[in-house]
């Protein structure tokens, strides 16, 4: 019999938590993909997703490329919705971990919608975060930048770290990063940040870049007029 792959689907219409207990709740994928979260919003409120102490470890496809599949995904129609993670662990996982993609472009809010607070990324072989839009030709008319806000994070010893499609402004404040290396997606041509459009903020502020020896000439960061601060 052949294993079925499920996935936790949570069409989100007020906030939702997921809190694990305060040394860290283990989720064990086992090197398998079963279980991943799947978010979708439409809502037109601010509304908030949240995952606190929670350890999500050996996420895996065994090699094969499932487009749109992470452990966690979120899907919104309305910019309005904060993804929020709270001293969580991601480590030795071997495929992509988070994505965030939307289907418009009116960006209302000054809020971040994406905020991580002390969590640590270890040992991942995979991208980290993917933003995207679902619809290319919306994006010359965003009306703001897409905004992710990293507070006391570790990143150690990843590959491709952060991928965006979209206009975004992405904040960096007190995190450490180590050990750096491209991922195995040949349009990837980039260590730790890209951005694939010709707008964008990069913000790091109080953070540290240490051993980072890199093994191929390809660039830590790399962004067609992208604002760095």
């Amino acid at each position: 019999m052949s294993e079925q792959v499920y996935r936790i689907e949570i069409a989100l219409i007020s906030n939702v938590s997921f809190i694990g207990n305060e040394n860290g709740t283990v989720i064990d994928y086992n090197y398998g993909r079963r279980g991943s979260f799947v978010v979708s919003y439409s809502r037109n409120k601010w509304d908030k997703i949240t995952f606190k102490n929670i350890i999500f470890e050996h996420y895996s496809t065994n090699g094969v490329d499932y487009p749109g599949i992470q452990i966690i995904s979120v899907s919104s129609n309305a910019n309005n919705i904060q993804t929020y993670l709270e001293n969580c662990t991601f480590r030795d996982n071997q495929y992509r971990l988070l994505s965030f993609q939307l289907t418009s472009y009116e960006i209302i809010s000054d809020k971040p919608q994406v905020v991580l607070n002390n969590c640590v990324f270890e040992n991942n072989s995979q991208r980290l975060i993917s933003i995207s839009h679902k619809y290319d030709y919306a994006l010359d008319e965003a009306k703001k930048y897409f905004k992710l806000k990293f507070i006391n994070c570790k990143y150690i010893n990843n590959k491709g770290l952060f991928c965006l499609k979209l206009p975004a402004s992405v904040e960096f404040d007190n995190c450490y990063f180590s050990t750096i290396e491209k991922d195995s997606y040949d349009s990837n041509s980039v260590l730790f940040f890209t951005s694939l459009l010709s707008s964008g903020h990069l913000s790091i502020k109080n953070s540290i870049f240490e051993d980072i020896d890199v093994k191929s000439k390809l660039p830590i960061i790399n962004g067609e007029g992208l604002t760095l601060e």
